[in-house]
């Protein structure tokens, strides 16, 4: 139910976004789709809407199972290159929380991520991104004597499919 409703958020967000800025759908949103391995999200699956600002959201996967679940605001920075649909560097800003109760110890219940990464096209429909940035984690579940760092560096790379 909860997944639904940030579906649901994501989605609004990336529509309002795109009425307001004065394009026509059929050029510049899309779809993409990524395979996407980092930290501290692991192996992950990414889903996207948009162009130049686009909304996510993304799901995580380790050893146990399903980890931690993500929304993504990414805003597109530089230069468009001639033959491309997106501006090549973006800003990140993402949210990961425990959805799905896990086996093992978490360090922290909430990570707030910003990040700033680079894509890397091989044509209109597939390609590369790669980012890095620093992360706030924050919340304990149970009290414990091992210290957590305020800040934590943070990163991926994801192979993208755009549609």
């Amino acid at each position: 139910m909860f997944n639904k409703y940030i579906s649901t958020v994501v989605f609004t967000i990336a529509v309002l976004v795109q009425y307001v800025s004065g394009g026509s759908f059929e050029e510049r949103y899309k779809f993409d789709i990524a395979a996407s391995y980092g930290f501290p999200e692991t192996l992950c699956l990414k889903l996207r809407y948009g162009n130049n600002f686009q909304a996510g959201i993304s799901q995580a996967f380790d050893t146990h199972g399903l980890g931690a679940s993500a929304m993504e605001l990414y805003y597109r920075l530089g230069e468009k290159p001639r033959f491309s649909e997106q501006k090549p560097w973006y800003a990140l800003l993402g949210a990961a929380i425990y959805l799905f109760e896990t086996d093992y110890k978490k360090e922290y219940s909430f990570l707030l991520y910003p990040r700033i990464g680079r894509t890397f096209e091989f044509s209109k429909y597939l390609g590369i991104n790669a980012d890095i940035g620093f992360g706030a984690p924050f919340g304990r579940k149970e009290a414990s004597a091992d210290p957590i760092s305020p800040v934590i560096l943070t990163g991926s790379i994801n192979l993208y499919f755009r549609f």
